[in-house]
């Protein structure tokens, strides 16, 4: 059958403290509660995609400490997960893909700290503040999607003003991808990548200038 709720009872994973990677992929999960993976704590892989899930419980991973990969794309989550005592700034890799975030802020991944490669593409972002990524500094590979373009040139017009707010590799001589579909604007930013279909950007205003030309 499919799972369809994560319940917290003491004998779930009893036998797992060993366990590194989990896939509880595909199923009709609604909410994560408190301490559901406390005693799999070995955990580094953690893979909750293409399920239903709306709610995450701000402890929900309490003592997973060494999760380094994190994947909840393709759910109904309006905003990232939130964790009260820190216990996600393992994760290096956070795919937040097609769910239903509509905005995001200074605290909107605060819980994220050690996070190198950011997916957050699909989602209907209508509202970015500059300094989103303000707690991320290790951030390298970024994926994020916008309802429109101009919701993208009016994050880049904000981060342009106060560009310190970006973490230093995205700053500073990063490579960019922008496309945009069905009225969506879509945008890639990389530290490196020696590819020639990626533009070198060595400001944020190349950087808007090329997500202005896409409404045109």
């Amino acid at each position: 059958d499919l799972v369809t709720s994560l319940r917290v009872e003491e004998d779930w994973c009893v036998g797992l403290h060993s366990l590194t990677e989990l896939d509880l992929s595909g199923n009709k999960i609604r909410h994560i509660p408190a301490n559901a993976f406390d005693s799999a704590r070995a955990l580094s892989k953690l893979n909750l995609r293409d399920n239903l899930i709306e709610s995450i419980d701000p402890r929900a991973f309490d003592n997973v400490f060494k999760l380094k990969s994190l994947d909840l794309s393709r759910n109904r989550l309006p905003r990232p997960p939130s964790n009260s005592y820190g216990d996600l700034c393992s994760v290096a890799v956070l795919n937040l893909s097609n769910n239903r975030i509509t905005s995001m802020g200074r605290n909107s991944l605060v819980a994220f700290r050690g996070v190198r490669d950011l997916d957050i593409s699909g989602n209907p972002v209508e509202s970015m503040e500059p300094d989103t990524f303000f707690f991320n500094r290790k951030l390298a590979n970024l994926r994020v999607s916008f309802s429109c373009s101009r919701a993208a040139t009016s994050w880049l017009d904000a981060v342009g003003l106060t560009n310190e707010y970006l973490p230093e590799r995205l700053r500073n001589s990063t490579r960019i991808k922008a496309e945009s579909d069905d009225g969506s604007t879509h945008i890639e930013i990389r530290a490196s990548l020696p590819t020639e279909e990626w533009n070198k950007c060595d400001s944020i205003i190349k950087f808007k200038q090329l997500v202005t030309n896409l409404m045109y």
